[in-house]
């Protein structure tokens, strides 16, 4: 079920795929035209040595006999690999290159995972708007807008995935090796390990996923929580259903595999450039998908279909009574007074985008009418009113020379507005 929903709402946000796919190929350019400013002095200095111009040499001479006719193919076949052979022994050989290398080629995958990571917040937040009111935002704003996290939850998610990508490595070489210890002996084994390659290699991505899939969730509905602390927190409504979810991830990275090889034959490579941005984009869906269902909360797969994900029998709408109820589709209409009218507080407070506003303030972002009307393409009136009556329940702090002011509310304080709840006197 959570795949099907997960499914609805990307295809609802779908011009979201393209706008990562666009931040993907900027990124991997700027990374690209870094790695060459690097590995280009190197290489001068490794191409400078004698031996290597003798090695080259030679590997040019024994091809060009090979294409002239005057060596036969297991001729040239054996030089060929007599050069190549030197090569490995004159790299060896050298102290610096491979350390060198190595240390290149680690700084430039970190670099690159820092800055793809950094699209993960706002990806998730604009689904989460989607999802918890219909509100839809452009990937460069929330962008800007989430910088700050991005990059401390960038930099965290380096220190956690850095050592578990090195230990999945580490696995897949040894099976590598392994296969090539079956195929030299039994080559029937050695298709056989092939397969069990990529399934263990499914497996250990499925569980890595799971383990984490919590995290930014965390992040995005408990923004005062610090990075680390947000992570520990989100195991707790991993675990529960820790099986469930890997399976389905196991499921979503089979389908992605599918989506590369299959579809991007038919369509001659295309969706194998789509495919990082749509699984990445799916990755968030299914993690908000599971958080929302774990606690019990309603989302919109589309601009007209809500999911209830709490069971027949022990919704709110079910243990109230018809004058309970009436009172409740009274707060929840939206347009029970022209616009024209000023908005009451139980108006206000019954909008989704008074709880958006308030999202925005927790986040560090200061505030104001205008600010709101941008963010949340609101009315004006809207606006004013939402600004009015956080002020009156002592919300905002005192404006600065912009005219906007700072939030300050507690996310307790938060989840209690979102319930329904009363605060106490002294926050009105």
């Amino acid at each position: 079920m959570e795949f099907k929903q997960a499914g609805s709402i990307l295809i609802s946000n779908f011009s979201l795929t393209f706008k990562v796919f666009l931040y993907i190929v900027v990124i991997t350019l700027i990374v690209a035209a870094i790695a060459v400013g690097i590995f280009a002095p190197i290489m001068n200095l490794f191409l400078s040595g004698e031996a290597v111009g003798t090695i080259i040499s030679d590997f040019t001479d024994h091809a060009n006999g090979f294409i002239k006719g005057s060596a036969s193919l297991y001729d040239t076949f054996s030089l060929l690999k007599d050069d190549v052979g030197n090569l490995i022994n004159y790299i060896i050989s050298l102290n610096w290159f491979i350390p060198a290398l190595v240390t290149i080629v680690i700084f430039i995958y970190l670099l690159y995972l820092f800055l793809f990571t950094l699209s993960s917040m706002p990806i998730a937040d604009i689904i989460n708007n989607s999802m918890a009111s219909n509100l839809k935002y452009g990937f460069l704003s929330n962008f800007a807008l989430n910088f700050r996290r991005s990059v401390r939850y960038s930099l965290a998610k380096i220190i956690v995935f850095f050592p578990i990508d090195l230990c999945i490595l580490g696995v897949l070489v040894g099976l590598g090796y392994g296969i090539y210890f079956l195929i030299s002996q039994v080559q029937i084994l050695g298709y056989l390990g092939l397969g069990l390659m990529l399934t263990i290699g499914l497996v250990l991505a499925s569980i890595r996923q799971t383990c984490f899939s919590g995290w930014i969730p965390r992040l995005i509905f408990h923004p005062d929580e610090g990075i680390f602390k947000s992570l520990k927190n989100s195991f707790k409504f991993v675990k529960p259903d820790f099986g469930k979810l890997m399976l389905l991830y196991a499921c979503i990275y089979f389908c992605l595999y599918f989506l590369v090889t299959v579809v991007g034959l038919f369509t001659f490579g295309l969706m194998s450039f789509l495919a990082p941005s749509i699984s990445y984009v799916t990755l968030r869906i299914v993690e908000l998908v599971s958080y929302y269902k774990i606690n019990k909360l309603k989302f919109y797969t589309d601009s007209v279909t809500v999911v209830d994900t709490v069971d027949y029998g022990m919704r709110t709408e079910e243990q109230l009574t018809p004058e309970q109820l009436a009172f409740e589709e009274r707060k929840l209409n939206k347009n029970i007074r022209e616009i024209s009218f000023e908005l009451s507080k139980e108006e206000v407070l019954s909008n989704p985008a008074f709880y958006e506003a308030l999202k925005i303030g927790m986040s560090g972002e200061r505030i104001s009418a205008s600010t709101l009307q941008i963010h949340l393409g609101i009315t004006k009136s809207l606006a004013k009113a939402i600004i009015k009556t956080m002020d009156e329940m002592g919300f905002l702090e005192s404006k600065n020379k912009l005219g906007t002011k700072a939030v300050k509310i507690t996310q307790e304080q938060y989840d209690k507005l979102l319930l329904g709840e009363e605060l106490p006197k002294e926050n009105e």
